[in-house]
């Protein structure tokens, strides 16, 4: 019975970017799908994989990609039936339906047959369309590259992931998406310790499938693209995205602790070599958890960032006719321009490694209804422009979102920030690094929260607040004399 329940209750992954890729891309192409329309100079007819003359984008390299992208030429020349055999039209004794060309079937038993993609007429091959046949499509579909390269990362290997029956760890088959899936359900930091999770600096890494995994692409460059994966993904645990301060490099761990017992209005100094034991010291359980939680998202957030990088990196240097890019930046919204995607990376050295064409156009130029189709394979930068200088970025998110905050629920930015204090205040379990919440008697305390925002500081202190630091409880002290004189 045990034994049951210990292969019943590991992590459950729930969720796999494999299937969900497939199902995009499968979908696109089934009739009706964003590139399966089938009705001639419909919506979309110039994109459609039914239309023998479409402008779909042919690669320029050897079969499949250099097909001509429409319904005659399936995957292997054939589609399949539910067993994996081709797929066969039995003809009447009138030799209907026509073939494309005339008496081109087979005959077995007796019987003529046609393979669909022979079929003289389209309305034919729809009559017998099966949904299966839209895998026989799918190079036909402008972000089979990314597709393809997205499928290679579903190779699994064995992960030693948590079992809570057992309280011990056991091996089971995972890819990067189910480990990813794993670590998201890991919520506490005492979980992620008896998981082993918090052995070293780069034990996340170590057991990632993904920076294991070689994933044969790019013929002699595959283990070199390995590697750097791992240099990139290695370096941030002694310099987490730049970060440093008195001279001293500030690594994931640290910058995961600093983000959370910290703020921008009381000083700090890194430490040189910061390992888990300062965690595993902390009096409070929360705190701790909210370290390994932030932590985990700052790894699987460079993680997602590399792979979007390799990603691009590998479909940009495949060409479509007239050296033209493969990146779907002008599907959807874009300007068509081309990005170097390098600079996700910027804080990293990533261009002495890796060489990013830009004297490239794209393969959607020239046709408006390519602003018509959506995306598939979703840029990490969607959000933000990578190539603009962050604290530009940064400035313009913060305008926009006071802006939309205030448009849907007509407050200003001010008056959500006044709550915000008001309810950090009174939920305070930081400030006094007990796990309990604070104690305004004489008003006595530290600040260490993260709810005072710039606005209310400047408001109540009067002082700019990036150049003052909070190193007693000055702030709570003109709280109360504001409070107590308000009305004077």
């Amino acid at each position: 019975m045990a034994a049951c329940e210990a292969s019943c209750r590991d992590y459950q992954m729930e969720f796999d970017g494999c299937d969900i890729n497939k199902e995009l891309i499968f979908g696109d192409l089934k009739p009706g799908g964003q590139y399966g329309q089938t009705e001639e100079n419909g919506d979309g007819w110039e994109l459609s994989v039914f239309n023998e003359n479409n402008i779909l984008p042919i690669v320029n390299i050897s079969s499949p990609f250099s097909t001509p992208k429409t319904w005659r030429y399936p995957l292997y020349r054939y589609y399949k039936d539910e067993y994996g055999n081709p797929f066969l039209i039995e003809l009447d004794e009138n030799n209907k339906p026509e073939t494309l060309v005339e008496n081109d079937h087979e005959v077995i038993d007796g019987k003529k047959y046609v393979r669909p993609h022979k079929l003289k007429r389209l309305d034919d091959f729809l009559r017998y369309w099966q949904d299966s046949w839209a895998e026989q499509l799918r190079f036909n579909h402008p972000e089979h590259i990314y597709y393809s390269y997205s499928q290679v990362l579903c190779h699994k290997r064995n992960v030693s992931v948590y079992n809570s029956v057992i309280q011990g760890n056991r091996d089971i088959q995972l890819n990067t998406y189910g480990y990813d899936s794993y670590l998201n359900q890991i919520e506490s930091y005492a979980l992620a310790k008896d998981a082993g999770l918090t052995a070293g600096l780069t034990t996340l890494q170590d057991k990632d499938p993904y920076f294991k995994l070689i994933l044969s692409m790019q013929g002699a460059y595959d283990e070199q693209r390995r590697d750097q994966r791992n240099r990139i993904m290695t370096s941030a645990f002694t310099k987490y995205d730049g970060m440093s301060r008195n001279g001293i490099d500030i690594g994931m761990l640290q910058a995961a602790y600093i983000t959370v017992t910290h703020n921008g209005l009381t000083d700090f100094t890194p430490v040189s070599n910061f390992s888990w034991s300062t965690v595993d010291a902390l009096a409070s359980d929360a705190i701790k958890n909210k370290i390994w939680i932030t932590y985990r998202s700052f790894y699987i957030g460079l993680k997602h960032k590399i792979q979007h990088v390799f990603l691009s990196h590998y479909v940009h240097s495949l060409s479509a006719a007239g050296n033209r890019s493969f990146l779907n930046d002008c599907i959807g919204e874009g300007d068509g321009t081309v990005r170097n995607y390098l600079k996700v990376l910027s804080a990293y050295d990533v261009e002495s490694s890796l060489v990013f064409a830009t004297d490239r156009t794209y393969y959607c130029q020239g046709s408006a209804l390519w602003k018509t189709r959506q995306k598939r394979f979703i840029p990490i930068d969607n959000l933000y422009d990578s190539q603009s200088d962050p604290q530009t970025v940064l400035d313009e998110n913060q305008a926009e979102g006071s802006y939309n905050q205030y448009a849907e629920t007509g407050k200003c930015p001010k008056a959500f920030d006044l709550e915000y204090t008001l309810d950090g205040i009174v939920n305070d379990e930081v400030s006094d690094q007990n796990g309990q919440k604070l104690a305004l008697n004489g008003f006595d305390v530290v600040y260490r929260g993260q709810y005072v925002t710039r606005s209310i500081f400047e408001g109540v202190h009067g002082q700019d607040f990036e150049k003052h630091t909070i190193t007693e409880s000055n702030f709570f002290r003109k709280c109360k004399y504001r409070r107590t004189h308000s009305f004077d």
